[in-house]
């Protein structure tokens, strides 16, 4: 049966608009009541005053059903006419024809009510939950509504059995009208909205199934005659018939299977044939729906297995389908190893992948042929882990026999049977031969890249170092100058030559001392750190930068905090960055008149138990486009000079683990601070002396 034979849960109304228009529904509705009471009094088995089978109140259940709750005060209104046309009729006085109306509407209201509530108004049965919702919703108002009308017929002395015998014949023959006579209603109605063409084949395979069960119905119910020979397993007879209009139909097939079935076997009894009439005509009667419920209930099951199965299988076809798809969208290869057998398959793009033929033959020989022979211990492994249940996720090569390679990602996971054992290995594969390629190109590029960056920090150390020795390599040039003139001199002044050339040795070692700190700074290697007061390392920089900042005819003041905490330091390195700050603002303020020219060195404490040092100048400041970016390497406002000293002392600071940083630029003068970290809670007295100092 195909998928979209039946539909569940439409919203009601819309099906039963399709059979008929909406204003006529409530007289086809009371039409059909009408032609159903009818029948029910032609199926009633004397004496009880109840029909074996009553379909007025499953005609007007499935009618509710099938339309719209507004639409229900009409089709009662309409149901209440054809009720007392039939039931006068039928010689009923008035007061139980009344009754019997109120039960049967509330038989049929809240049989409706509890379909909708549970069942979002269950119509084609196609699911095993539907069928027990409409079940259970059949049982439920049957033997609700039944109390009531046990209760009227007993009232109004209608007919002589008791209350409890009109209840249970009452019950019984309203379940069965229910569920034999609402199925077939409802599943027409669903097929008739679904617009389905049968096609000829398929009417003529219907026709066949419901011809031979009616005459196997016929041969059983109404026909055999019982008696002391008579054959019990004849009850078994219809039962293929069922089953194959369930399988072949799916609950519309069955349901009609079951009411042509359940027609000719109350027929059959109350024409006094058949298996059903050995004893009094109530326990006829209790045996007939008794075997009907029970077959209705088991091929209605069956139906609804076979249904649910059905959508699955096809949901699963469309999901295979859609799978197929992304695969191919993605040029996947899937493959299946079946460890019981060791069976391989591959699809068609792992074959695409391997080239390998569609009609050829494969096995683990083809696939252990193609792997590279040096991937092969790899891919046992992966392959072993599959087979202990751990994913598989590996990457080999593929060599085909003219030398090409191609690389493959395989993934995969492990499928067990129900006991846990391992039983298949399913995966996809992937050709990864292009990005491995992009892969090389990227690292060959990285390469490059790496050489590149080498190359330029080799040009970055040249030019730092260049900058560091320029200062001393000019002041040997400068004091060689000297002493040559002092040994022209007659005669010559052996003591200025004396200290000049201490002078030069001194400069000389100091030179050397740069290019042997230079590669430690870089390392971030301070093994010459030691505490010290930070106050002596800023004085002994400033008597050093005494001599330029006299000629460059700046006022220098010195400002040194008291108690300041010892931190751990190179005091070379740290003079280096005051030397620069302080050269870099005497630098900065040439252009300014002189007499305006000041410069002031503090130190103090930072606020978070370390020291502060802060170099600040008279200048122009530090334009607010480059403040960002000032301590970058090759950054410089001055043409002729490298820009190297700022990058150079933010890194020997940061080697002392304390931060470089620039003051936002003011109207005038720019403020170069930094921080160290104390390395002890003790403090450092200052000498008063040198507490405040002005050159």
């Amino acid at each position: 049966m195909d998928v979209t034979e039946t539909r569940v849960e439409r919203q009601p109304g819309r099906a039963f608009s399709l059979l008929t228009s909406p204003a006529a529904a409530p007289l086809v509705i009371a039409l059909g009541y009408y032609l159903g009471a009818r029948l029910g009094f032609a199926l009633t088995l004397a004496p009880v005053p109840v029909s074996v089978l009553w379909p007025p109140n499953a005609i007007l259940l499935g009618g509710l059903v099938a339309t719209r709750r507004r639409s229900w005060p009409v089709v009662i209104a309409a149901v209440f006419a054809a009720h007392l046309a039939v039931q006068f009729q039928s010689g009923v006085p008035a007061g139980m024809v009344l009754c019997w109306f109120v039960s049967n509407c509330t038989e049929a209201l809240l049989g409706a009510g509890l379909l909708l509530r549970f069942g979002g108004g269950v119509r084609s049965l196609a699911t095993v939950h539907a069928t027990a919702v409409f079940l259970g919703a059949a049982l439920t108002a049957t033997v609700a509504s039944s109390f009531l009308d046990a209760g009227f017929v007993v009232l109004n002395g209608w007919g002589s059995a008791d209350y409890w015998t009109i209840w249970r014949t009452r019950v019984f023959s309203n379940v069965v009208a229910t569920i034999t006579l609402v199925p077939v209603i409802l599943t027409t109605i669903e097929r008739i909205n679904d617009h389905n063409r049968v096609s000829l084949r398929r009417g003529l395979e219907a026709a066949g199934i419901f011809f031979a069960l009616a005459a196997v119905c016929w041969t059983v119910f109404a026909w055999y005659q019982t008696g002391p020979g008579a054959l019990p397993a004849l009850l078994y007879a219809p039962l293929p018939l069922l089953v194959g209009a369930a399988l072949r139909f799916g609950p519309w097939g069955a349901s009609s299977a079951m009411l042509i079935c359940a027609f000719i076997a109350i027929w059959g009894a109350g024409d006094g044939q058949g298996p059903f009439v050995s004893s009094s005509p109530a326990a006829n009667a209790l045996a007939v729906q008794l075997f009907l419920i029970v077959a209705w209930t088991l091929v209605m099951s069956l139906a609804a297995v076979i249904n649910e199965r059905s959508i699955a299988d096809g949901k699963a076809r469309l999901s295979e389908e859609q799978l197929a798809v992304a695969i191919d969208a993605a040029q996947l290869g899937r493959w299946d190893w079946d460890l019981a057998t060791s069976t391989l398959t591959w699809s068609e793009g792992t074959r695409r992948m391997y080239e390998v033929p569609l009609d050829e033959p494969v096995g683990l020989e083809t696939f252990q042929r193609l792997i590279h022979p040096d991937d092969r211990p790899l891919l046992a492994a992966a392959m072993k882990d599959g087979v202990q249940g751990r994913p598989i996720d590996v990457q080999f090569r593929v060599v085909f026999q003219d030398g090409r390679i191609r690389w493959i990602h395989s993934r995969g996971r492990t499928v067990c049977d129900e006991l846990g054992r391992p039983r298949r290995l399913v995966g996809v594969k992937v050709d990864i031969t292009d990005r491995k390629a992009a892969e090389q190109r990227l690292q060959e590029q990285q390469r490059n890249l790496a050489h590149s960056a080498r190359v330029s920090v080799a040009g970055e150390l040249s030019s730092a170092l260049s900058h560091e020795l320029n200062q001393p390599l000019a002041a040997i040039l400068a004091n060689a100058a000297a002493a040559r003139r002092f040994l022209l001199h007659d005669p010559p002044d052996m003591q200025e030559i004396s200290d000049i050339l201490e002078a030069i040795a001194e400069d000389n070692r100091r030179a050397a001392a740069v290019v042997a700190r230079f590669g430690s700074l870089l390392k971030r290697d301070l093994a010459a750190m030691k505490p010290m007061d930070i106050n002596d390392v800023v004085a002994g920089a400033l008597d050093l930068a005494h001599g330029d900042v006299i000629a460059r005819g700046v006022s220098l003041t010195k400002r040194f905090g008291r108690n300041l905490p010892p931190v751990s330091a190179d005091a070379g390195q740290l003079q280096e960055v005051l030397l620069n700050l302080v050269s870099n603002a005497c630098e900065a303020m040439e252009p300014m008149p002189a007499g305006t020219r000041r410069l002031a060195v503090t130190t103090g404490a930072d606020g978070r138990g370390g020291v502060r040092v802060t170099v600040a100048d008279s200048g122009p400041g530090v334009p607010r486009a480059t403040i960002d970016e000032i301590f970058e390497p090759f950054v410089t406002s001055k043409p002729q000079r490298l820009g190297m000293g700022l990058a150079i002392c933010r890194s020997i600071v940061s080697a002392h683990d304390g931060e470089l940083m620039v003051d936002k630029p003011a109207e005038a003068g720019a403020a170069f601070s930094f921080t160290l970290p104390a390395v002890a809670a003790a403090v450092v007295p200052v000498p008063a002396e040198r507490m405040a100092a002005k050159v």
